[in-house]
């Protein structure tokens, strides 16, 4: 078992490109990292959850879990890509990549 001392970061988006970089930058940094994204491409040292993070009943699920092992979350990089189709303004708030979602699971206060 991971020593609770340590600190715990969670990054969206954490299976390619910017996220993937910022897990395994933290993670070489000390952190214990979790990480959402919708597929699974295994990281050294980071540890996948498959969440879709505008699934409002899975981020919550997810980040329930990690409450339970690691106590807090110190630090939340959200890189999660999303795609918009038609004009921004008829895009529903939380059909963007999760912010709004993972801000309140994170961080409910």
């Amino acid at each position: 078992m991971e020593s609770k001392q340590k600190r715990t970061a969670l990054v969206t988006g954490g299976s390619s490109g910017i996220g993937r970089c910022t897990a395994v930058a933290l993670s070489k940094a000390g952190y214990i990292v979790y990480e959402f994204s919708r597929r699974d491409v295994p990281v050294e040292g980071v540890k996948h959850m498959c969440v879709d993070v505008i699934d409002e009943a899975s981020v919550q699920e997810a980040v329930g879990q990690i409450l339970l092992e690691r106590g807090s979350i110190e630090i939340l990089v959200n890189c999660a890509g999303f795609g918009i189709s038609g004009a921004v303004e008829f895009t529903c708030k939380f059909c963007s990549n999760g912010t709004p979602i993972l801000k309140l699971a994170v961080h409910p206060f």
